[in-house]
């Protein structure tokens, strides 16, 4: 196996990129390329490192890049369509699939401005392929169309779900609690071997979630791999499908680990710029 830790998945998505995969990594995605080790058996190899003909690609993230980057070193690499990775991936589906209470799509400053006569404060706009709270605006000044429009609620609780889908069948992986920031930016991830536990009051709405994502799967195909949905709780009420996650994610990792560490019970991942993963 050939590990490439591609975190630099969603600046591939928002357009055509003119560059070859060892030259298309920013600062900060160079240094989450290491984790791959955390995934590697012996004999295997972890990109930068040179790979070996004949080897498969495990990815983080699917990628075009990297598809042209198996074919030029002879290794096998499968990936669904881009066209189908992109619509997955765009907060534009999440919001078809589970659209928040007065959100919705904005193309131009006339839709904005009509908007904005039915939620006109507390609101936030959100990029189709941000992250982790980035693409992000508070602001009605300065936005590039199409955004995605929703009022800003109070959420209470925060989790995800991690999937995979192995030949059209659905599978799930298990959950994970989220720890974010007052505007949505990513800071924490909670794994347990016992859901109950980790969710407490909360464990109805990961039911409630499941069954939802289940139900709409259907509109998934033929998307093949990892996949995870973000959903959070708000005013008692479930917001099942908030973001899609159409690759590995925090919550995928943090599960990994766990299962990995079979003397611990729960485990903590969060990530800092000054010293790399952080694992309890």
């Amino acid at each position: 196996m050939h590990h490439i830790f591609n975190t630099n998945f969603e600046w591939e998505l928002e357009k055509d990129r003119n560059v070859d995969l060892e030259h298309s990594f920013s600062k900060i995605h160079k240094e989450f390329l290491s984790l791959g080790t955390l995934f590697a058996n012996p004999g295997d190899t972890v990109f930068p490192e040179k790979p070996t003909p004949g080897q498969t690609v495990i990815s983080w993230a699917p990628s075009r890049l990297i598809s042209e980057y198996a074919k030029k070193h002879n290794l096998s690499y499968t990936l669904p369509s881009w066209e189908i990775i992109r619509k997955i991936q765009s907060k534009e589906f999440a919001h078809i699939l589970s659209p928040l209470p007065k959100s919705r799509i904005l193309h131009n400053s006339d839709d904005l401005n009509s908007w904005l006569k039915e939620v006109p404060d507390s609101h936030v706009f959100k990029s189709f392929y941000g992250f982790s709270g980035t693409g992000h605006k508070f602001r009605t000044t300065n936005l590039s169309f199409p955004v995605l429009a929703e009022p800003w609620v109070n959420r209470s609780f925060d989790f995800s779900t991690q999937w995979e889908i192995r030949e059209t069948i659905l599978c799930y992986l298990g959950a994970t609690v989220l720890i974010s920031g007052e505007r949505g930016q990513y800071k924490q991830t909670l794994a347990s071997r016992d859901e109950k536990k980790l969710f407490g009051s909360n464990y109805t709405f990961l039911q409630e979630q499941i069954a939802y994502v289940k139900s709409h799967v259907h509109h998934l195909s033929p998307f093949f791999g990892n996949i995870g949905f973000d959903a959070f709780v708000y005013n008692n009420t479930l917001q099942p499908i908030c973001e899609i996650n159409a690759r590995k994610t925090f919550g995928y990792l943090a599960l990994y680990l766990l299962s990995k560490h079979p003397d611990k019970s729960s485990i903590s991942l969060t990530f800092d710029k000054a010293k790399g993963l952080i694992v309890i």
